[in-house]
């Protein structure tokens, strides 16, 4: 199951809509399905969560972060760039304490969006 927020649409996939589609998170995420993502370890220790950087788009080379709830198989975006993104794209690891910062801020206005119920889910399977 793949859970769209309302902040990762507006903030993050919005913004490079002319380079990266819908159809390019939902094929990112299939690919951290079939252990193609790469599994990084956030400062932070969330139960029941794991994170995963993964590849998108076929000619626009773009990365994205994703955590997965494991309890309930559902993958939420968080963080959406394009490789050639000096701050972020070209150094997406928790070394770089711009992202880090970046991805704490998204993870906590989308565990809002989660809270008041602006998300969408979308099966695997139907995509």
């Amino acid at each position: 199951m793949i859970v769209l927020t309302k902040f990762f649409l507006k903030s993050e996939l919005k913004t490079l809509k002319n380079k990266v589609g819908l159809s390019d998170v939902f094929e990112g995420v299939k690919r951290i399905d079939k252990d193609l993502g790469i599994s990084i370890k956030v400062s932070c220790n969330f139960q029941n969560l794991r994170f995963f950087k993964v590849r998108v788009g076929k000619l626009v080379k773009a990365r994205m972060i994703v955590f997965l709830r494991i309890d309930s198989s559902k993958y939420v975006p968080i963080v959406l760039r394009l490789k050639k993104d000096k701050v972020f794209g070209m150094n997406m690891s928790m070394n770089n304490k711009v992202l880090a910062d970046l991805l704490k801020a998204n993870f906590e206005k989308i565990i809002e969006d989660l809270e008041k119920g602006d998300f969408e889910e979308f099966d695997l399977k139907d995509l």
